[in-house]
């Protein structure tokens, strides 16, 4: 009889306590889980645009992370003896979806740059096209100018 209430006074304390530690578990904030899983919070955020990684819960403008959704993400990555799980683990998806979407950001960032530079480029074509425009008329000038001379030196002053 002593035995089944000292059962009994286990299993409701350990009731109690699961009870206590759902009610008490801790909501993570972004920074703390980057730093936990080692990655930025840039990737975070990539993988909650994308509907991939972690789950976790928004209040107002701040994203919170279950600390036990966190342990579980974590734990279906786990392998057994270098041997993979049966199926891709969320983990590993998201972190190849996220090579591909910085080789992405990487490709367009490379991009923006080169446009950029192009402009630069056809403004500075645009401004030596003037120089040499302007240079040109001012050279088509003096010659004319030397022509005016040398035709009024030739055959006198011009008449008017």
């Amino acid at each position: 009889m002593k035995k089944e209430v000292d059962n009994q006074k286990d299993i409701l304390t350990i009731i109690e306590e699961d009870n206590k530690r759902k009610s008490t578990e801790r909501w993570l904030t972004e920074v703390e889980v980057s730093k936990l899983i080692g990655v930025t919070r840039a990737t975070l955020q990539n993988w909650r645009w994308r509907n991939v990684g972690i789950p976790y819960s928004k209040f107002m403008r701040s994203v919170r992370y279950k600390e036990s959704d966190l342990y579980a993400y974590m734990e279906s990555g786990r392998t057994c003896y270098g041997q993979q799980n049966a199926s891709k683990h969320t983990g590993e998806a998201a972190h190849e979806k996220n090579i591909e979407s910085v080789l992405l950001h990487q490709l367009c960032s490379d991009m923006l740059t080169m446009k950029k530079e192009i402009e630069e480029l056809q403004a500075e074509v645009k401004l030596n096209r003037l120089c040499y425009e302007e240079k040109a008329k001012q050279e088509l000038d003096i010659k004319r100018k030397a022509i005016q001379d040398l035709h009024a030196n030739l055959f006198g002053k011009e008449e008017e």
